[in-house]
Parts: C-alpha cells; structure tokens; sequence
C-alpha cells in the first residue's frame, strides 16, 4: 500500500469531520487535540480508532513534523473487524494504539475530576473572602454575576474505577507477555478492540462533561469582557493599597486565585498572562507612589500617619467586621480630600 506524504502543520483530521479513514501513522509525528487536552501520536499509532462507531471525528490531528501515513477505509465496527482478521500485524498495532491513547484519555479524565470536585468550593471561598475584605476595607463588595447560578457538579460518569488500572497495567506490559497474548488470537483482538469502544466512549462523554462545567466557572474566574473574580479583587488590591494591612491581606487572597488560573481548564493561558502582566505592573506602579508618599514630609505624611494608627483604633473599639469596614472607607475618603 502506498503511503500518504504529510508536512509539518498539515491538519489530518479535524474535529468534526466524516469519519471514513482510520490511519497507520509510518513515520512522523502527530498532535491530537480533545477539549483542550493534546496528546502525541508516532509510529505504529492509529488514528481514528476511537471514532470507530461515530460518524464524526471527535478528535484535531495536525502534523508537528513531516511524515507518512497509511490509510484504511474503516467506518464502522464491522469493516474494522474485516480489516483486523486480514492483517494480523496491523490488528496488533491497533491494540497498542489503543491502550496508549485510552490510558492517557483516563489521566485527563482524573484530572478533569479532580478539579471539578473542588471546583464550586474554591470559587465560593475566593468570593466569599473577596467580600470579607472588600467590607474591612472598602465598605461593598460587588457582585460577581452568575456566580449564584453557579451549582455543585452532579453529573454522571459512568466510569468504573477498575477501569483506570486495567488499561494503565495492559499500557505497561512487557512487549513480550503484551504480544503472546493478543498476536495471532483474533477473537481476543476483536473482544478487546470493542470492549475498548464501549470504554473509551464513555471516557469522551465523561470528558466533555467535566470541561463544559470548569468552563463555567474559569469564565468566572477569568472573562474575556475583563468583568470577573480576577477583576474585583485587583481593583480592591490597588484601591485599598493606602490602608494599613491591605497589601498583605489582598495579596494573600490573589495569591490562591492566580495559582487556580495558571493550571486551569478553560483558561486561556495568554489572556490570562496579560491580565496577570498588566495588574502586577500596576500594582508596583502603585507600590512606588505610595513608598514616595510616605517619604514626604508634608500633609501627605500626616494622612498617612492616620491610616496607620487606623488599625490600632479598631482593634481597641471591638467593633463587627462591617462597621470596621464602613469606618475605614470613610477614613479613606477623607485622606483623599484636598484642603
């Protein structure tokens, strides 16, 4: 069979796409793409394998280097069970395929579990102590819209947990014991092959439903309209920066808040480095001003003066959070007031 000559960048097969060709990668190196997760394929790999009983693709396989591939048209479960019985070598190359690419689909489905099991509480705590500061020392917070929409994830995956091992520990076999067991026995090949189906189209469905809810909440957390979490807390850090132990206290809160968005699913990386890049250049610009502020000798000084004793005042009356919090914005508006 003649190969198919691919060039670094080539798009194979998008997402979306009829699902009519299943591909023996030759030679060459090959990126899919899944909700946001990329996975390498080489030599020996198949793809399309998983979409087998699709219509579509679910998967974007581009090129990141030259190479060769060899395609079989296969679209359904029985052609690939034609083409497994006739070709003992390549059926052998489709069970490894196959348990690579599951296994790994099953590491990002846990990691797509793992953040949304604490994905509702990490938002809630975030805004609930945004609030918490905002009051100590700005007086009110502001709402952070769809956040009451938001609800504790309650769908279903049906994946048992067994499952993870089976395939983690048949990916991890000897070549050896791996071969002696599937080469040459079609019946075992084909079982496998469709149980793996079954599988792996719950894994998808399983993923696809993680990530569409941590969507919703990284655009709570990080919005391309520039009004979120990440917004309301650096507008209170650089606000606030005048008041006696707001600096550290708001920094303490962001700090949680950029690690979450830094490994998050759903944000965008760049955006996300150029709001991060803007709000730190800001802040130190920020942080300057206030360090010649208090080296001036002036009325300034004494403003300042009153801003730091604000917190000792405080702390001696025993007043609620609230109240505290009305008071020390009302303090801050004075020292803004010109003579």
């Amino acid at each position: 069979m003649a190969g198919v000559q691919f060039k670094e960048g080539d798009i194979i097969y998008a997402s979306g796409a009829p699902m009519e060709h299943i591909s023996l990668i030759g030679e060459g190196e090959i990126e899919g793409s899944f909700v946001g997760h990329k996975m390498l394929f080489g030599k020996t790999d198949v793809l399309g394998l998983c979409d087998i009983t699709s219509d579509v693709h679910t998967h974007t396989y581009t090129a990141i280097s030259d190479g060769t591939l060899y395609q079989y048209q296969c679209n359904d479960i029985n052609s690939l069970d034609s083409l497994m019985q006739s070709n003992a070598d390549i059926a052998y190359m489709m069970i490894g395929s196959m348990c690579r690419h599951t296994a790994e689909l099953l590491q990002y489905k846990a990691k797509l579990k793992h953040e949304t099991d604490g994905a509702y509480k990490m938002i809630h705590e975030l805004y609930d102590e945004y609030s918490r500061l905002s009051k100590m020392y700005a007086s009110t917070p502001k709402k952070l819209p769809g956040l009451d929409e938001i609800t504790e994830f309650s769908g279903n995956d049906p994946t048992e947990d067994w499952v993870h091992n089976y395939y983690s520990e048949i990916n991890d076999l000897k070549p050896g014991a791996h071969k002696n067991f599937f080469h040459g026995n079609f019946g075992i090949k084909t079982g496998f092959i469709r149980m793996c189906l079954e599988d792996i189209t719950q894994i998808l469905a399983a993923c696809n439903m993680y990530h569409e809810y941590l969507e919703g909440i990284s655009a709570l957390l990080l919005h391309d309209g520039g009004y979120d979490l990440f917004s309301l807390i650096s507008e209170l850090h650089l606000g606030s920066l005048r008041i006696s132990g707001a600096d550290e206290a708001i920094d303490a809160l962001m700090a949680p808040l950029t690690e979450e968005l830094s490994d998050m699913t759903g944000i965008d990386s760049d955006y996300c480095q150029n709001r991060l890049d803007a709000y730190w250049d800001a802040l130190e610009d920020k942080r300057s001003s206030q360090d010649e502020v208090s080296a001036a000798p002036a009325q300034q000084g004494v403003n300042q003066n009153l801003l730091d004793s604000l917190k000792t005042i405080l702390d001696y009356s025993g007043c609620d959070e609230e109240t505290a919090g009305s008071f020390t914005s009302n303090i801050h508006t004075y020292t803004d007031l010109e003579d």
